[in-house]
């Protein structure tokens, strides 16, 4: 059974945070952001990572009011 990953990163803005969408990975699979790393996404310490762990099976919603497919 394989999870999907989804990762942003959030970093203080002129008017509260941004978010970055920085990649995913699926478990058991080899992906294009696999070999990603922080420092290549320019991750500096104080910013946040936003992690979506999505069990297998199950499938986010589509709605487009909730920002960049994400259910939260």
């Amino acid at each position: 059974m394989m999870s999907l990953w989804k990762y942003c990163c959030l970093t203080h803005g002129l008017y509260g945070y941004r978010v970055k969408d920085i990649g995913n990975t699926v478990s058991g699979r080899k992906g294009e952001n696999d070999s990603m790393t922080l420092q290549s996404q320019r991750f500096q310490i104080g910013d946040y990572l936003d992690i979506a762990i999505t069990p297998p099976n199950r499938a986010p919603p589509l709605n487009p009011r909730m920002g960049m497919g994400r259910p939260f």
